[in-house]
């Protein structure tokens, strides 16, 4: 039976009101960014949880990323005009938006604000921003011909084709994405650290596709649930053997830059990207990722894919 919390009714709501607040936030910069602030507005991708269709309701935020040509890659890459685009686009959003944008900070990389969308009620949005890449192999071949080791400035430019590879997904493997996103959220992580949600979503994937268990809406209960504990013993296999890990993906983006070397996770959509030392969030010099991974190896052990997060009840 399904927590009272988790009623069909209240997970679909919040998610109904992000979704205005997306198409809100998403209209005021198209419409107002480059008079406002001279910056022109190519594109806006929603990415994120909420984007790629896998978000857990009650907990999730909303991503947007602006890709704009008036942003190069110098720019992006110099701290003092990326904040000056940062500043130019919250000012753009407190003056639109108006009482609808409160509790906002700048990040070194994004503006972060919370979207009041009734009394009492917000969400939380993140917008960062991109020069436009026509490709990509394109980004990939930037950062490893510029800044192969510190590209974290860069690494919103990957989102449009993070969201489509993940949204692409076959049904029931979004299904145990939410899941393993769900358990991620219910685990003290002390004293190591949290894995990011795509460094999740990406386990699940590499586990499924190990597995070779797609199973439909159609199938029997049983063999749902069993394939989703075979996919879970393979996501703790992979995780329990990090230092061998070794994870990439065939897509249809074309890469002529070489991936890292073992131990890796490699992120289909930015080549450069390993996950196994970026999927904890920005490192400091001195951190070494194994030791992250020692701690997830040891918290992955409660794992189960088989239960749906509806019987679970809300997170904490």
């Amino acid at each position: 039976m399904a927590h009272p919390l988790l009623g069909s009714r209240l997970i679909k709501k919040p998610l109904r009101k992000a979704r205005k607040a997306v198409n809100r936030i998403a209209t005021v910069l198209q419409a107002h960014l480059h008079k406002d602030a001279g910056i022109v507005v190519s594109e806006i991708i929603e990415g994120g949880s909420l984007g790629q269709g896998t978000c857990v309701p009650m907990k999730f935020d909303v991503d947007l990323v602006i890709f704009s040509r008036s942003i190069t890659h110098e720019m992006i890459s110099n701290p003092d005009e990326r904040k000056e685009i940062l500043t130019k686009v919250q000012q753009c959003l407190i003056r639109r938006l108006k009482g609808n944008y409160v509790d906002d900070k700048m990040t070194q990389n994004s503006v972060q604000f919370k979207y009041k969308h009734s009394p009492g009620h917000t969400i939380d949005v993140d917008v960062l921003t991109s020069p436009m890449w026509e490709s990509a192999g394109e980004l990939s071949q930037y950062i490893a011909d510029h800044c192969p080791d510190q590209y974290y400035h860069l690494s919103a430019g990957a989102s449009k084709w993070q969201t489509d590879f993940i949204r692409h997904q076959m049904p029931r493997v979004k299904e145990y994405i939410k899941r393993a996103k769900y358990w991620k959220k219910s685990i003290d992580w002390s004293p190591g650290r949290e894995p990011s949600s795509y460094l999740m979503s990406l386990l699940v994937i590499k586990a499924s596709d190990l597995v070779g268990e797609h199973v439909t809406g159609k199938s029997p209960p049983s063999l749902k649930k069993m394939a989703a504990r075979n996919i879970s013993e393979k996501i703790k296999e992979l995780v329990k053997s990090h230092h061998a890990i070794d994870i990439q993906f065939q897509t249809q983006y074309m890469f002529t830059t070489e991936a890292p070397a073992q131990p890796r996770v490699i992120d289909p959509a930015n080549v450069c990207n390993n996950l196994y030392e970026t999927g904890f969030g920005k490192q400091g010099r001195r951190d070494e990722p194994g030791d992250y991974w020692d701690v997830f190896a040891k918290k992955i052990e409660s794992l189960d894919l088989s239960i749906p997060f509806e019987r679970l009840g809300p997170l904490p």
